[in-house]
């Protein structure tokens, strides 16, 4: 390809992106302001950080927003302060917004077909409570992003453990956490002591989740660690989910995991109490099936002594 296709492909990329971005901005916008939800999720961030600069503890806070505690790590409160000065539908906007727009600029270097990730039902239901999901999925395809994992260590742990790690994510990653201790130096004990009352679920021990161990088998592989990472880890239903998209790597295969996001979404409406089996059933099970028969040429690890970089 010449230099000039190169840079108009960049260009298209880039347009593509914004598009993106500006489309999902602006539903997340108008979602948030009819449904009068504000900045959705990323309110208890906002006044996480609102509490940090006041020099407070947001986890022992008497009234926290939306009545729930905040559970979100110091590291989150740091990084939305930027967001503070805008009316909460607008901050809500701009994060994801920008999450998509990162997100689909990533994705499009390794094909366009790729942006069939935004039709998966887990994006949506990001959108809808304004997630970081995105944000953390956009990490995978770009290790220097690693400071971002620690806005939502759960996903984010599954992220680090399936991904390259570059040195100058590892110092950014480590130096927002420097900072958070010395703003509240026991703010993790806290921390730790609120995300105990959290209503999450882990995908092993939900039936029949006891088969995403066979991911174990292509181990080496880091579609198959973040798989396994991900049947391991609490979490929420739809959002967390998102990053199982990033495992398919064809059009078929992309094809069959957002069908299979819309059942579990539609099957958990009409049947709640299945709650993260629909989950397993229309999304890990299809995602560790694209593992197990992917063809060999479709693999992609990253060896354990390449991890730093």
């Amino acid at each position: 390809m010449s230099k000039r296709a190169i840079r108009c492909e960049q260009i298209l990329r880039i347009a593509c992106s914004l598009a993106i971005g500006m489309t999902s901005g602006l539903i997340c916008f108008w979602y948030q302001r009819l449904s009068g939800r504000g900045a959705g999720d990323l309110l208890y961030s906002l006044a996480g950080a609102r509490v940090v600069l006041t020099g407070q503890n947001p986890y022992t806070i008497p009234n926290p927003p939306g009545g729930l505690p905040i559970f979100y790590p110091l590291t989150a409160f740091i990084l939305v302060i930027p967001f503070l000065p805008l009316p909460p539908e607008v901050a809500a906007a701009i994060f994801f917004g920008g999450s998509s727009a990162a997100l689909a600029f990533l994705l499009s270097r390794e094909g366009w077909h790729r942006l069939l990730f935004f039709l998966a039902a887990p994006y949506w239901q990001s959108l809808q409570v304004v997630q970081w999901s995105p944000l953390l999925c956009a990490v995978w395809l770009s290790p220097i992003l690693l400071m971002l994992v620690s806005a939502k260590p759960n996903i984010g742990l599954a992220v680090m453990l399936s991904t390259r790690w570059e040195r100058i994510g590892l110092v950014t990653l480590a130096g927002i956490i420097l900072l958070s201790l010395l703003i509240q130096p026991l703010w993790p004990l806290s921390w730790l002591e609120v995300i105990r009352k959290h209503p999450n679920a882990m995908p092993l021990l939900s039936a029949p989740g006891v088969v995403l161990l066979l991911a174990a088998v292509r181990w080496r592989e880091r579609r198959a660690r973040l798989l396994l990472a991900l049947s391991l880890i609490p979490q929420r239903l739809f959002y967390d989910q998102l990053p199982l998209f990033l495992i398919p790597q064809t059009t078929r295969t992309l094809q069959i995991m957002v069908i299979g996001s819309w059942i579990t979404y539609i099957g958990w409406f009409f049947w709640p109490q299945g709650g993260m089996s629909w989950a397993i059933i229309g999304e890990f099970i299809p995602a560790l099936l694209i593992i197990l028969l992917a063809p060999q040429s479709d693999r992609i690890g990253t060896p354990r002594r390449s991890m730093v970089e």
